[in-house]
């Protein structure tokens, strides 16, 4: 069984690109280097969701399949959102887990969001600022929810030197909500602030190359839920085989680093390839991640 595991991997991932080739061909137009996204991507587009698309109204799926000496992992990220006016967008939608570690495998829907998304112009420096609040929808027996509500505040800074954009996100929140670098086989509840900061330099208006570090700084008690499912595993992210653990701050602390590649050959239309390594944990992780605006493909098709 353990053999056929990256056999589905390659297989998803040939179907992805094949996607891409027959999306962008025949295509003339380039897009923005901070076109539409929504799915959990690194660079200046990810937090810049539906930015190019053709009504105000947008779906989109985001699809995210990754490798680590701790199995593979898939992510599907379904939201449906409104852009307001150029400054404000509300997104709502519900992620759905499959994981097949090396101990096991589990899956189905996680917590539901509602998101509230605020872009400005600062003096050299643009802006977004991204409140995002969650309902405990997922099944905690299976660890895909902690069992409680919770909300992620999040900023990120960004200003273009010509084709290089260096970016730093702030952020707090009383669970580890970002799946940019690996989707973490466990769920968390506590304060914790995050930190990243790094660069994308787009080689053209559609391929981009970036880097970043980031830094998990987790506050007071944390609850750690194992999100291999009810039988216990061991996972690099778990001190103990349990499917749940309560302690310090040290419990889910985490730095690390990776890099990546985007492509974004039409505006609803994004594709990464990423490398990650947990400095805490010592993970390294190849991801593949990709998003597309359903509603702008309907009315591109027509």
């Amino acid at each position: 069984m353990r053999m056929l595991r990256p056999l589905r991997l390659v297989s998803l991932l040939l179907f992805a690109f094949g996607f891409l080739l027959a999306s962008a061909w025949g295509q003339s137009s380039p897009s923005s280097p901070t076109g539409s996204s929504g799915a959990p991507m690194h660079g200046v587009a990810a937090n810049s969701p539906a930015a190019s698309s053709p009504s105000p109204w947008f779906l989109w799926e985001g699809w995210q399949a990754e490798d680590n000496r701790n199995g593979q992992a898939y992510l599907w990220n379904t939201s449906l959102g409104y852009r307001i006016n150029r400054h404000f967008t509300l997104l709502a939608g519900v992620p759905y887990y499959d994981f097949q570690l090396s101990s096991g495998g589990a899956g189905g829907l996680g917590d539901a969001y509602l998101g509230l998304q605020m872009r400005s112009q600062l003096p050299g420096l643009r802006l977004t600022s991204t409140l995002t609040g969650t309902a405990p929808t997922g099944d905690r027996a299976a660890g895909l929810s902690s069992g409680r509500a919770t909300v992620d505040f999040n900023n990120r800074f960004n200003h273009s030197f010509g084709r290089f954009v260096p970016f730093v996100d702030l952020g707090i929140a009383n669970t580890i909500t970002n799946e940019s670098y690996f989707v973490r086989p466990v769920t968390t509840y506590g304060w914790v602030g995050n930190l990243e900061a790094g660069g994308e330099f787009y080689l053209t208006h559609q391929l981009g190359l970036g880097a970043a570090g980031y830094k998990i700084l987790p506050a007071g008690s944390q609850n750690v839920y194992n999100r291999a499912g009810t039988t216990p595993v061991t996972n690099p992210l778990m001190p103990t085989a349990a499917a749940s653990q309560s302690g310090g701050s040290s419990l889910d602390r985490d730095q690390g680093y990776g890099a990546w590649l985007d492509y974004n050959p039409i505006p609803w239309l994004l594709l990464e390839v990423s490398f990650s390594h947990s400095q805490h944990y010592g993970l390294n992780t190849v991801s593949f991640t990709t998003g597309y605006n359903l509603l702008a493909l309907f009315h591109h098709s027509q």
